[in-house]
């Protein structure tokens, strides 16, 4: 039985999404998939378009059998740490065979050569991705930098800049490390990139969905997703449900001026956190505090998970805790589809960790890390439903209390 696993954001899904799994369906011939994707807050430090619970629900309609939640710890982290956990929520179900990712550059040995060089990270390249960062380059940018030092082949410059690369070589450097009998497959994407803000045939990049909603320009997007994606985006449109970072503003200002310091927080150091007391007086929305942050050598979207970091109460004492678990205590079952009820019987023999549908299953847990990232989760659940029902005025269930019900689909 061949069972294909998908890492995604599905922020929101778009035809891209569909084309990489109506390939593992049709062309793989996988019998079931399975997609760990990130909850309410995402690896760009930004809130998800739709809660978590739609966008599983958009998955199972589109083609996915089961969808697993990525902690948040992780999913709000660099593309190194989502890329762990997702994988290794893949790979902690037990039953997974495949994954499958897309990317700009087609052919899987060269992600499997840069992640081993990854691995293995020899002196001098680590000397040397300190020494590009010092001269104003990003990080992937100094990585491609320092590989292409120690092959002396120029492809790896390429490789490094796009996103879904990146986040390729990442899912190969932690399927190398974990050993696991996971086959891997990358998907060429013929279309638009990652963050193009552009559409091109039926194809374009979830960032310009996101822009296109926040200009509430939606008349081009039914192009471009599926019809079922489409119709549930604007129905939360039209609800006032869709939640954006700049909702997140004032949680953030009040944040920013109970504490003198923000070093104990996640991907900030004392650095950042100096830049954020002078700063701080100029704060007028989440979006511009970020784009007044963000210095030359590094991404806005490191700067916007440090700040999403803050709100959250994310600390870097807490993450380096999960790491041993490598961001993945538990599986939490965002949904499955009327076939996907038999994956989870088969994981119940096979899982290599606790899984749980609803929260009163996870009553029995007693370790440590599983409680505190539990709870985690729960409070950034709880914190987008905040938003939500000031946006919308009316009640929403608490993340604790909701009830599961199967999304019956015969896919």
């Amino acid at each position: 039985m061949k069972i294909t696993g998908i890492v995604a954001e599905f922020n929101p899904l778009h035809n891209g999404h569909k084309y990489l799994i109506d390939y593992a369906k049709n062309y793989l011939r996988s019998d079931y998939i399975i997609t760990t994707m990130s909850g309410d807050f995402t690896q760009r430090g930004t809130p998800a378009l739709l809660d978590k619970y739609t966008r599983a629900d958009i998955a199972i309609h589109e083609g996915v059998d089961l969808v697993i939640e990525i902690p948040s710890i992780a999913a709000t982290s660099s593309a190194d740490y989502f890329c762990e956990s997702g994988f290794y929520a893949l790979r902690n179900t037990g039953i997974v065979t495949d994954l499958i990712f897309g990317a700009e550059t087609a052919g899987i040995n060269l992600f499997e050569k840069a992640a081993r060089i990854l691995n293995d990270e020899p002196e001098l390249m680590s000397t040397d991705i300190s020494n590009f960062m010092r001269q104003g380059f990003t990080y992937p940018q100094a990585v491609a930098k320092a590989l292409k030092n120690v092959t002396n082949d120029e492809k790896y410059v390429s490789l490094f800049s796009s996103a879904n690369n990146l986040l390729g070589i990442y899912y190969m450097r932690h399927l190398l490390k974990s050993k696991a009998y996971i086959l891997p497959h990358c998907v060429s994407r013929n279309f638009v990139n990652h963050h193009e803000r552009k559409i091109d045939m039926n194809f374009t990049s979830s960032t310009n969905i996101r822009e296109l909603v926040k200009a509430h320009d939606l008349s081009r997007l039914s192009a471009v997703m599926p019809e079922y994606s489409y119709e549930k985006l604007l129905e939360k449109y039209h609800a006032n449900e869709i939640v954006f970072e700049d909702d997140f503003s004032s949680i953030l200002h009040s944040k920013l001026y109970e504490l003198k310091k923000f070093d104990k927080y996640a991907d900030i150091n004392s650095d950042l956190s100096n830049r954020i007391m002078n700063e701080r007086d100029e704060f007028i929305s989440f979006s511009s505090f970020v784009r007044t942050m963000t210095p030359k050598n590094v991404t806005a979207s490191r700067i916007s998970r440090a700040l999403c970091h803050i709100y959250l109460n994310m600390t870097e004492t807490e993450r380096e805790k999960f790491r041993d678990a490598h961001f993945c205590p538990y599986l939490h079952i965002l949904g499955f589809s009327e076939r996907g009820a038999k994956l989870l019987s088969c994981m119940k023999t096979r899982a290599l960790v606790p899984f749980f549908v609803e929260y009163s299953e996870t009553k029995s847990f007693n370790n440590k890390t599983a409680i505190h990232s539990l709870n985690q989760d729960i409070f950034c659940s709880d914190l987008y439903r905040v938003i939500q029902t000031q946006k919308t005025g009316k009640h929403i269930e608490r993340e604790t209390s909701r009830k599961f019900s199967i999304t019956n689909v015969r896919n």
